[in-house]
């Protein structure tokens, strides 16, 4: 296993293996580093609190272009959360799943959190997730982010839905 360090601090600070890029050069970066095969590498993200989750899902749409699916994100000191990024297959899959069997969570911008429609409070998910995932056993939940999301609310939630015992969970782009 390969591994590449990336660091989102704001839009303006972003850095692979401690080199400042920016957004736009970010991709031509990537392609000098692992020119060839990328299935032995994983991306160790490191995002700060208060990085736009748009920003986020931007780096994300160039490391799935490129293949670079697996990815470690850094959310606290000394943890790591491992994720697999979306293909586009899976994503058409996710069109075809019965509406029976996703949950929409949704966070919105001012960090309001939405479960099925309804208002949570954020450190009342785990208990809402694990009684719909005992009554579902394939229930997926399908985390929305919306514009103004910041990463340390998305993480907060995801890990609210990792403790409600959640482990098939969608992660959408910001804004779907």
């Amino acid at each position: 296993m390969r591994f590449i360090d990336v660091s989102i601090k704001s839009e303006k600070d972003i850095r692979i293996h401690g080199e400042p890029v920016t957004l736009k050069s970010f991709e031509d970066k990537m392609e000098s580093i692992v020119p060839g095969e990328r299935d032995n590498i994983v991306v160790k993200l490191d995002c700060g609190d208060d990085v736009p989750m748009d920003v986020l899902f931007d780096v994300q749409k160039i490391l799935r272009k490129m293949n670079l699916i697996k990815v470690s994100y850094k959310h606290d000191p000394g943890k790591a959360l491992p994720l697999v990024l979306p293909t586009k297959k899976i994503e058409k899959k996710m069109k075809s799943i019965p509406k029976t069997d996703i949950v929409d969570l949704v966070v919105t911008g001012s960090g309001d959190v939405h479960l099925d429609g309804k208002k949570v409070r954020v450190r009342e998910i785990n208990k809402f997730v694990k009684k719909l995932v005992t009554e579902n056993d394939h229930l997926i939940i399908s985390i929305h982010v919306q514009k103004g999301t910041n990463y340390r609310q998305f993480v907060s939630v995801l890990n609210q839905a990792k403790k409600g015992d959640a482990t098939r969970i969608f992660i959408n782009e910001p804004g779907r």
